[in-house]
């Protein structure tokens, strides 16, 4: 029954929420709800994720709460089992930290690394605040020292055959054929091309989160412009190996 649960993560500015509402979108994909985990503690109390206008946020943190994993696995698999037609999404960009935990509750759970330019990542860290004040980063420092911490999480399970990477600047460029593919690995009925155009339609620069600051409108490259030369070549020197791994030129 686990493999009817899918799990999104990635470095945080990485495009995670995007990727979550693309899928949501699709009518055979229901999102996790925190309502669905009755003895969860939410951060900032939210007691309901899903509003009449949107999604009070796109994460039910629900592997970093304090439910035991007999919890998690009890309340994942009656929605499953009370919905069998429906792949049921946990986005939290972190559950690239807790793969060990979630391979072990569900190990036929569908995982999707979500893999972005760190340039592009570590200049969104820096420039994206919520109303909270909170901020991923506030030094270029401490922006390549956690992509290099997701980086390294994600590493040991590159092989992993429940585990599929998936490009930001790929999606954006090949929406027809990353987003297809997607739904192979997933196991997901395929779309039309009709289907898949009307999904990014409806996603287009946005999310379906009411939570303010959660998209940056940004160009895919507006990094060459907003970090200056010094910062870009501090982060090609610190993750060189990780660039070349992904596939970044530099």
């Amino acid at each position: 029954m686990s493999n009817h649960l899918v799990i999104v993560c990635g470095c945080p500015r990485s495009g995670t929420s995007w990727v979550w509402g693309l899928l949501i979108s699709n009518k055979n994909f229901k999102p996790l709800l925190i309502e669905d985990f009755p003895g969860i503690k939410s951060v900032g109390d939210v007691r309901k994720m899903k509003l009449e206008n949107g999604f009070r946020t796109t994460e039910t943190t629900v592997f970093f709460s304090n439910l035991t994993d007999e919890q998690i696995k009890h309340d994942i698999s009656k929605k499953i089992k009370d919905e069998p037609e429906v792949f049921f999404v946990e986005k939290t960009p972190p559950n690239l930290l807790k793969l060990d935990r979630i391979i072990k509750l569900f190990p036929e759970a569908k995982i999707i690394h979500i893999i972005r330019d760190p340039r592009a990542v570590a200049n969104s860290m820096l420039r994206t605040e919520f109303a909270t004040g909170f901020k991923f980063a506030r030094s270029l420092g401490k922006a390549i020292n956690l992509y290099r911490d997701f980086y390294t999480a994600g590493k040991r399970y590159e092989n992993y055959e429940n585990l599929i990477r998936v490009g930001y600047e790929d999606l954006q460029k090949n929406p027809e054929l990353v987003y297809s593919r997607m739904l192979e690995f997933i196991g997901s009925p395929a779309l039309s091309k009709k289907e898949i155009k009307k999904i990014f339609s409806q996603n287009k620069n946005k999310v379906q989160s009411i939570q303010p600051g959660l998209f940056r409108k940004g160009k895919i490259d507006s990094y060459k412009k907003e970090l200056t030369k010094d910062e870009i070549k501090k982060i090609e020197e610190k993750l060189k190996d990780v660039m070349i791994d992904y596939g970044y030129k530099i």
